[in-house]
Formats: structure tokens, sequence, C-alpha cells
């Protein structure tokens, strides 16, 4: 029972980290799109790249390094 409790609180805790990591990653990708529209590539790719590094699973972060990764080329 006490191995289970203990098993519960991990998870409890990993979901408030993750959801840090998440708000986290979420400052960094509007940044990174106050920076695209300022039209700084450089900063906004950054910011993108930040955000990504903090949850791997934020999508729209991807979708706007890529996105900013062909302006860029252009």
């Amino acid at each position: 029972m006490l191995i289970l409790a203990a098993i519960i609180s991990w998870m409890n805790l990993k979901g408030k980290f993750m959801s840090g990591n998440l708000r986290l990653a979420k400052k960094f990708y509007d940044q990174g799109h106050v920076f695209t529209m300022k039209g700084d590539l450089d900063a906004a790719i950054s910011n993108y790249k930040m955000a990504v590094n903090m949850d791997s699973d934020f999508v729209p972060a991807h979708n706007a390094l890529g996105h900013a990764f062909s302006q860029k080329e252009n």
C-alpha cells in the first residue's frame, strides 16, 4: 500500500512539473511569435527552439520553428 501511495504521489508531482514546462514553453512560443512579427527571425527561431526544448510535445512550437526556418531561407 505504501508503494502504491508513493507511485501516485510521484505521478502527481510529475504532472505538475510537466504542466509547468508547458506554461514556460508557451511563453517562449509567444515571444517567438512577437519576434516573427517584428521580422527578427533569428530571435524567433531561438525562442521556438527553447519552447520545443521545454516541451517536445508542444506542436505549435514545432510548426512555428519550421515556418521560421522556411521564411529565413527565402
